[in-house]
């Protein structure tokens, strides 16, 4: 039996893993193995050897080094100015006020040294070949060639714990295969060190995207879905709908509701004061007297490293009778992103009986197109904000753009629009139907809960089994 090594890095990688019974299907075919860091070893033993995995954990010490070939990388294999996402990451880096001069004078220096490389195709090989040279380490290949894989999935190939694997798998001649986590990496992450010999994508955009930035070859890309979205295709279908999510958190299931789910302050730095804004209106019967507005915090929000965790106080305050909060149930000892299979569940319920679903622009944007909902995205700023951490800069992004032309959604860019779209979509919720299921298909395939059965099928034709 053919073996596959799958790493896990991230939480969402152990979402579309573990909540899907990807590896009970796996395991029909493949010994299924999973990689983790040391640290996440306890915690996801018992999810793995429930469904018939093996879990491994190395513990590799990262250096200094590895962090400049990280930090410079995606100024070598392109111009970063040519990428919002990218150069406002770096605007930040060398403006912000919380940076240091060293580090700016640091990140300044990376620039202009990507600069000077990109007018010489031979010093970019050069670089790619010292990347990997650093990279190489003898706690991976030593694993690798002692499991002797047949397949080594990667879903974070920017991830230096997974580079490490990554290196040493080329290096052994075993194949790689990239199942891309999330619908904006291959933009908005930087270049992957490593070129991988099959891609699993989400749908036709990422498709393209792959195609654009690797060039693998039409055959070696293969269109597969979401694992991890195949519960809303569940719940849509009835299969796994429950009103029993929607009435524990205190929703009037007679009543309709608005569903806000924010994202983090490093995105939109003033969502909170919209929330606020848009809970005033409700309370003052703005769209009628039975309206319930439901938020959803994201998860970074309780990070204070990844958010103003501050907005949490401001959200108990404006709650009542008909402003409900409905918090995210992480599981933090497992992965961050990670969460509970309960709550996976519970959110899809959520969205599913919402009337118009609202946020900033995250993934939740293309799971309640999947549901069919009035779709709106909130690209203001509520007060005047630098440019680099305006909201209004997340409309270049290049997955949001991409996302925008399909007019699934639509862009609030004001308050008074806020109000408009939502007014709109509660009188009239099949607006915008047909562009939302086109959506569906260039970015996720297809909306038919088979999205785990054709990773399985796409394993099984990789590995010709």
């Amino acid at each position: 039996m053919k073996k596959i090594l799958y790493i896990i890095s991230h939480g969402h990688t152990a979402r579309g893993l573990l909540q899907t019974n990807l590896i009970s299907k796996l395991n029909k075919n493949f010994e299924v193995n999973v990689i983790c860091k040391s640290e996440n070893y306890n915690s996801l033993i018992s999810q793995v050897k429930s469904q018939g995995g093996v879990l491994h954990f190395i513990k590799i010490l990262e250096n200094k080094v590895n962090y400049f070939f990280t930090s410079i990388r995606s100024h070598i294999n392109q111009d970063i100015r040519d990428n919002p996402a990218l150069w406002e990451k770096h605007l930040k880096k060398i403006k912000g006020k919380n940076t240091s001069l060293k580090r700016k004078i640091f990140n300044k220096s990376l620039f202009l040294t990507g600069k000077l490389v990109r007018k010489h195709s031979y010093l970019i090989k050069i670089f790619k070949r010292i990347d990997n040279y650093f990279y190489s380490n003898s706690i991976a290949s030593n694993f690798l060639q002692k499991l002797k894989p047949d397949l080594i999935i990667s879903t974070r190939p920017v991830d230096d714990f997974e580079i490490y694997l990554l290196v040493a798998a080329k290096k052994l001649n075993i194949n790689i295969a990239y199942y891309i986590l999330s619908w904006d990496n291959i933009t908005s992450k930087g270049f992957f060190p490593v070129d991988a010999d099959k891609y699993l994508v989400w749908g036709k955009i990422m498709f393209n995207e792959v195609i654009e930035f690797y060039n693998p070859g039409k055959s070696n890309i293969l269109l597969t879905g979401v694992t991890h979205f195949d519960i809303h295709h569940d719940v849509i279908s009835g299969k796994k709908y429950d009103i029993k999510y929607l009435e524990e958190i205190g929703i009037d299931i007679n009543k309709p509701y608005i569903l806000f789910t924010m994202g983090a302050s490093y995105f939109s730095p003033t969502e909170i004061d919209i929330v606020e804004f848009l809970a005033n209106l409700v309370n003052q019967n703005k769209f009628g007297p039975d309206i319930q507005l439901v938020i959803r915090p994201h998860m970074a929000n309780f990070m204070s490293s990844k958010s103003d965790v501050s907005w949490i106080d401001r959200l108990h305050k404006i709650k009542s009778e008909r402003i409900i909060l409905n918090f995210p149930k992480q599981k933090k000892d497992l992965l961050t992103w990670y969460m509970s299979d309960d709550d996976m569940l519970s959110f899809s319920n959520i969205i599913n009986g919402a009337s118009v679903v609202i946020n900033s622009g995250s993934t939740v944007a293309i799971e309640s197109i999947i549901h069919d909902k009035p779709t709106i995205i909130t690209l203001f700023d509520f007060y005047p904000t630098l440019d680099f951490n305006s909201i209004t800069r997340c409309g270049d992004y290049i997955h949001l753009k991409k996302l925008f032309s399909l007019n699934g959604c639509r862009l609030a860019k004001s308050k008074q629009e806020l109000v408009n779209l939502v007014s709109v979509y509660l009188k009239n919720p099949k607006k915008d139907h047909e562009f939302r299921l086109q959506t569906i298909k260039e970015q996720v395939h297809k909306n038919d809960g088979k999205s785990t059965n054709r990773f399985v099928e796409n394993i099984k034709n990789i590995c010709n089994v």
